[in-house]
């Protein structure tokens, strides 16, 4: 499958987006509502006003999918904003960010410890919020969904600590597979399943939108880090090469590691030595065809995230997913 251009995309979006925009502009609002009551309000409300909200957008799009109004799982969608607020906070933490969203980073700005605490907060409110599904919920259906988010925020600690530990046992590629699987994948997970829960879905169809999900993530992880190695902070919403500085697992590293020549795998580790200078291991693995292997690898996860779709019945919804999975995991210089 050819991935397509930006432009294809961007087009594609513009639809998903202005179908559901009101949806957006609803859970926004509420956030930010929601904030006027935390500590330090208004330096948090300045971070989530420029927030993409990608994974509240998913959320009311697989609610939309299995049948149901997008507005009722509104909650759902606000809870799901929380919690990646929360865990950029506190990735930012872990990597000693200094930017996020075109902003100082909130640990830059107030402090570590008063960073991880509103960090922690959201966290908390994530759970809140998302309780208050039982106006319009079952009981059982709430509680199912609150499950799912319990599980999968502990998933994306899990991740994070094991990209911090990097354990020696496990062979490289597998290790960064399963860090991005929990880390990444996970809050894209949340999203889907979540939104099918509360939107009444079968199990089969929340079975099909984890599979999605985690491939979605998947994907998307491999571009951030590509456009980590070869993107600006203008793209990113983040300085650029930040995980290259940080010694993190970047699979564009570990093939470059595991399929370079014996030339390019010497002049890596004297790079690693030296300190890296970006555009010469930009270089490098462009003359080693490493850029073209990880997008193999990338295409493959896109690719498995539409055939998760076939096991939904084919609507407008499906088309959207598609365009979303697509759209986010496209490749950007």
């Amino acid at each position: 499958m050819q991935t397509p251009s930006m432009s294809e995309a961007t087009k594609d979006i513009e639809k998903v987006l202005n179908r559901y925009d009101p949806y957006l502009q609803t859970c926004r609002t509420n956030v930010l509502a929601g904030l006027s009551k935390a500590p330090l309000s208004p330096v948090l409300i300045e971070y989530f006003e420029r927030g993409k909200m990608l994974r509240p957008l998913l959320v009311f799009v697989a609610a939309s999918t299995v049948g149901a109004d997008p507005m009722a799982v509104t909650k759902a969608a606000e809870a799901i904003e929380l919690l990646h607020g929360a865990s950029l906070i506190h990735d930012d933490i872990v990597d000693e960010s200094d930017e996020r969203r075109g902003l100082p980073s909130l640990h830059v700005r107030l402090g570590l410890g008063t960073a991880l605490v509103l960090g922690d907060y959201l966290l908390s409110q994530a759970f809140a919020v998302l309780s208050e599904g039982q106006a319009i919920h079952a009981q059982a259906k709430v509680l199912e969904a609150v499950n799912t988010l319990s599980r999968q925020a502990q998933r994306c600690c899990r991740g994070q600590v094991q990209e911090l530990v990097q354990y020696d046992r496990l062979d490289p590629e597998e290790a960064y597979l399963s860090i991005v699987r929990d880390k990444t994948a996970s809050q894209f997970v949340a999203s889907t399943t979540i939104g099918a829960i509360l939107g009444g879905g079968t199990r089969s169809q929340i079975e099909a939108l984890d599979e999605y999900g985690t491939n979605v993530g998947l994907a998307f992880q491999l571009r951030d880090d590509m456009l980590d190695l070869i993107g600006e902070a203008h793209t990113l919403g983040k300085p650029a090469g930040k995980s290259l500085a940080q010694d993190r697992p970047m699979l564009p590293l570990i093939y470059l590691d595991k399929y370079g020549s014996l030339e390019a795998r010497a002049e890596y580790r004297r790079m690693r030595q030296a300190g890296f200078e970006r555009s010469k291991l930009v270089d490098l693995l462009e003359r080693e065809n490493i850029f073209e292997r990880v997008e193999a690898v990338h295409e493959d996860y896109v690719a498995a995230s539409l055939k998760a779709l076939e096991n939904l019945p084919p609507t407008d919804e499906i088309e959207a997913l598609q365009t979303l999975a697509l759209y986010v995991t496209v490749r950007r210089s």
